[in-house]
């Protein structure tokens, strides 16, 4: 079933049954620095609303 050590169930009686949902325990490895070497400007964290909003635009223009 992919259940390891760590993870979670949460039971639910749903009429004449009972469903088990598994959820995964918090990841360990961090993907923070695997794209350091192509960021190619810093933003404030004021900033991070309207540059957010940039990007969805400019990711729509592309598609």
């Amino acid at each position: 079933m992919g259940i390891g050590p760590g993870w979670r169930v949460v039971q639910r009686l749903v009429g004449d049954h009972v469903e088990l949902h598994f959820l995964p325990p918090p990841h360990k490895a961090s993907l923070k620095g695997l794209l350091r070497d192509r960021i190619r400007a810093k933003v404030s964290e004021e900033a991070w609303p309207e540059a957010r909003e940039r990007a969805w635009r400019a990711s729509w223009d592309e598609a």
